[in-house]
């Protein structure tokens, strides 16, 4: 055992290894200007209200794991026109060099949204952090109560 798996359950460690491939699904994107927020930042600032944490990919692509705090990307477009141009919106993905997201934050700062960035090191980031994740509508691995 490392120090990054230290004091995580054998369940956690279960989500841990099903998320190793998501992990390498891409690699540093054009996209590097995106402002990242570790999973600590971005877990204070959803906890606060101060952002929206938004997965970055539509509902029929999730590959089922959600965090705590989460909302799909259908909720977000259709909070759109009660938002402010200035709201945070950080985006999360399977994606441990956040390509996903980083694309996705690219797509809404070009539409005007100023306050986007995404969670460093994606849904594992938040996970090695201990953030509690959730089951997804189609089954996916959990630990939150």
């Amino acid at each position: 055992m490392n120090a990054l798996t230290k004091g995580l359950t054998l369940k956690q460690l279960m989500v841990l290894l099903a998320l190793l491939p998501a992990a390498g699904c891409a690699t540093a994107t054009p996209v590097d200007q995106i402002k990242r927020v570790s999973a600590r930042d971005a877990h204070e600032r959803v906890a606060q209200g101060r952002a929206l944490l938004v997965c970055a990919y539509m509902e029929k692509d999730c590959r089922g794991t959600h965090l705590v705090g989460e909302i799909s990307l259908e909720e977000l477009e259709a909070r759109l026109p009660g938002l402010s141009h200035d709201q945070e919106i950080l985006f999360v993905c399977g994606c441990a060099h956040e390509a996903g997201a980083a694309h996705r934050a690219a797509e809404f700062e070009a539409r005007g949204f100023m306050n986007v960035g995404v969670v460093a090191g994606g849904i594992l980031g938040w996970i090695l952090e201990g953030f509690d994740v959730l089951p997804s509508r189609k089954g996916g691995l959990t630990w939150a109560p």
